[in-house]
């Protein structure tokens, strides 16, 4: 779902460096699944 919700505003051209870099530090948050919500508070205080 996060994915898809960062590709959205990606295709705009708004910001396609930071959204980038969400789904980066999703994907990697996934991997570990111990830090998911972590990562993912970290990378929406940073958007």
């Amino acid at each position: 779902m996060r994915v898809a919700e960062a590709a959205a505003p990606t295709l705009d051209g708004s910001s396609p460096s930071r959204l980038q870099c969400q789904c980066r530090f999703d994907l990697w948050s996934f991997a570990r699944g111990g830090r998911l919500v972590y990562v993912y508070v970290y990378v929406y205080v940073y958007v």
